[in-house]
């Protein structure tokens, strides 16, 4: 197995070199021969090839290599011991250098062909190819010589097992595979930017090739963060799920500014505006991807989400600095040919909103990166161990997150070129209308009184109800004798990026409102009960009503029975100690409830004996939002491209199909697009 794995990264590491060597020659006008025209599919065999073999060591228990044997034991459920492969810092660079070989595969398809169709070399493909193999290559080579996967042991009768933190909870089977996808995927952007910058290229079509890219690089990043909270939430038992973790806040740092270059990319590739803002916050996003990576896997920080530090520390951070430098010297050397583009006309317009979007993302970055970095600089230089606490970060937070909500209305309802108090109120009146109307409601029917809920809960309705009059008014446009769907799916079909757009951002009005009134409205308290006794707490009864214990095929557990009543309705709830073998320290798993009103009853195990149990009780109203508003806000890339998708021809026949209506009606409606 270790033989045959580290052959087959020998391959692809021979294959990214190669795809690199192959679109070097290309940038210079010349294509190479057929053997190195093939190389990036001979590099995708191969770090395929060695992940299978990774997950078929673990599948088989052979524990003659070493990484099994740290990260796997022979009792661990299918479903974990296959997740295991990203379990450990080793595998979990496997996975990462295989979803790079990914991306780099399927561009360096699209260059070939693109070049074979037109007759002539795609010189912007090509160096963007180049970049993304040196980029695949230094990862393969980290796999293959720093920190490698396949390393030979004696062989033994069974493995230390993984983190328990990570075989409790399915979330974790796609958690990281989410975000490396997230991460990885900026990386295509971030080479035709380079690509773009090194050939002087000016003009918005690097940004046109890679707007789909960027799009499914940030819904795959939005759905990892979104998830890991959840995992988080429903693991940990500390009762939250956003800790301003400095890995949490790595993973934040490339959704921010990457959130910032979608807006910027869409300006660009529109109206040829803020180029420089393109550029500058894309290579942004992928250095902080970096960072990252260098954050979770060098051991400079304790974290729950990170791995023990190795010598791949050293090498990280020097090829982060190595891409800070070069890519810095590029920009600021080819600043006056990215920086071409029409002037802004007036800060009062969907132009300027977008603008203030971006300064309120790249301050909320700024703020985010001080706060992370600060206490790593100072013990770095002093040898003296500080932190930012969460009243820092949370602080500017609320701030920032109720200006950008404002900016995110104004951007969608202000016209462009120009825009006046009038016409934006115009647009705004009936969704401000009715997110007021919402917030009265709360205050008068539910005695709703936490000022910062009521001011987000009108600003997410309003946002949601623009969304609706804007697909009820295209609807309406477009309805004739062809009936409502067909309306309805010419009205999305016609903008997909726009309601993408919506989507997500009233995925986002829906995320901030769960924040808000989950962390405003929240109760929490900690109680001790006897068997058999009762309290009230956090606007819960509770009955402790005895001890439990249980044995699993990997850990052996004990807890406490308790039952949650409120207003009528009853939960039994059973917050556990899980004692995993070759761990001294038991770990806690809490219980939830979500009731029927989207409150959820939490309880975590603090103590427990024969004379009693000690739990943390929370209730957290309408926390249900923040998973619904953050899926429905990654989901919304992927609705823009699927809509994006509609519109081709190719899919014409399965919309007819799918929606029973006739060729010809859809051939006129798609002439009148």
């Amino acid at each position: 197995m270790v033989l045959l794995g580290r052959l087959l990264l020998m391959l692809a590491l021979a294959g990214a070199l190669g795809t690199g060597y192959t679109h070097i020659w290309m940038t210079r006008g010349r294509p190479a021969g057929r053997l190195l025209r093939n190389a990036h599919a001979a590099m995708m065999v191969g770090l395929i090839g060695a992940f299978t073999v990774l997950e078929v060591a673990l599948v088989t228990n052979d524990f003659s290599v070493k990484f099994v044997a740290e990260h796997h034991r022979s009792t661990t459920p299918l479903l974990f011991t296959l997740t295991g492969a990203w379990a450990g810092l080793e595998g979990s660079l496997l996975l990462w250098a295989t979803v790079i070989g990914g991306y780099l595969f399927v561009v360096a398809h699209r260059v070939a062909r693109t070049t074979r169709d037109n007759g002539s070399i795609d010189r912007l493909g090509a160096a963007a190819t180049v970049v993304m193999s040196s980029i695949a290559a230094f990862f393969i080579g980290l796999v293959l010589f720093v920190s490698p996967t396949f390393v030979q042991v004696a062989d033994r009768t069974d493995g230390f097992g993984a983190n328990p933190l990570l075989q409790d909870n399915v979330l974790m089977a796609i958690h990281p595979p989410l975000l490396y996808l997230g991460y990885v995927g900026f990386m295509v952007p971030f080479s035709f930017a380079v690509a773009a910058l090194y050939l002087r290229e000016r003009g918005p079509r690097w940004v046109l090739r890679t707007q789909n890219w960027a799009v499914v690089a940030w819904s795959f990043l939005s759905a990892g963060i979104v998830i890991g909270g959840w995992w988080s939430y429903e693991v940990l038992g500390w009762g939250g799920y956003w800790a301003w973790d400095p890995v949490e806040n790595a993973s934040f740092l490339p959704w921010l500014v990457g959130t910032a270059y979608l807006h910027s990319a869409v300006m660009q590739a529109r109206r040829g505006l803020l180029p420089a803002w393109s550029v500058g916050l894309v290579l942004s996003t992928f250095i902080f991807t970096l960072l990252g990576a260098f954050l979770a896997r060098s051991g400079v920080i304790a974290s729950v989400h990170a791995f023990s530090g190795s010598s791949l520390g050293p090498v990280l951070l020097a090829y982060l600095v190595i891409v800070v430098i070069s890519v810095g010297w590029l920009f600021v050397t080819r600043m006056r040919d990215v920086v071409a583009g029409p002037p802004l006309e007036s800060f009062a317009s969907k132009e300027g909103a977008f603008l203030l979007n971006n300064l309120l993302l790249a301050v909320f970055a700024v703020v985010v990166l001080i706060g992370t970095a600060y206490p790593i600089v100072v013990e770095a230089l002093t040898n003296d161990r500080i932190s930012v606490g969460r009243p820092f970060f949370d602080r500017f937070a609320v701030v920032i997150s109720l200006v950008l909500l404002v900016a995110m209305l104004v951007g969608v309802a202000a016209p462009h070129h120009h825009a006046t108090l009038r016409q934006v109120w115009g647009t705004l009146r009936f969704p401000a209308q009715t997110g007021l109307g919402a917030a009265a409601v709360a205050i008068v029917a539910f005695h709703l009184r936490a000022p910062y809920v009521i001011v987000v809960l009108c600003l997410a309705v309003t946002i949601a109800a623009n969304a609706a009059k804007e697909l009820v008014n295209a609807t309406l446009q477009r309805r004739d004798h062809r009936g409502a769907t067909l309306a309805l799916v010419g009205a999305l079909r016609s903008k997909p990026g726009f309601w993408g757009g919506q989507l997500a951002h009233t995925g986002l009005a829906v995320l901030a409102l769960g924040i808000t009134a989950s962390s405003n409205l929240a109760e929490r308290s900690t109680v001790t009960l006897q068997p058999g006794a009762s309290t009230t707490a956090s606007g819960y009864t509770i009955t402790y009503l005895g001890p439990t214990a249980r044995q699993s095929s990997t850990f052996t557990a004990r807890g406490a029975e308790l039952r949650f009543d409120r207003a009528g309705m009853s939960k039994i709830l059973r917050p556990e100690f899980h004692q995993y073998p070759n761990q001294v320290q038991p770990v806690g798993v809490p219980d939830i409830w979500t009731t029927p009103r989207g409150d959820d009853a939490y309880v975590a195990l603090l103590q427990l004996d024969e004379r009693g149990a000690t739990v943390h009780i929370y209730r957290y109203p309408w926390i249900m939002l923040v998973w619904i508003g953050g899926l429905l806000m990654a989901s919304g890339g992927a609705f823009g491209l699927v809509l994006r998708r509609m519109r081709s021809t190719s899919d014409r026949a399965g919309l007819v199909a799918a929606l029973g209506i006739n060729e010809p009606a859809l051939e006129t409606d798609a002439a009148s697009e």
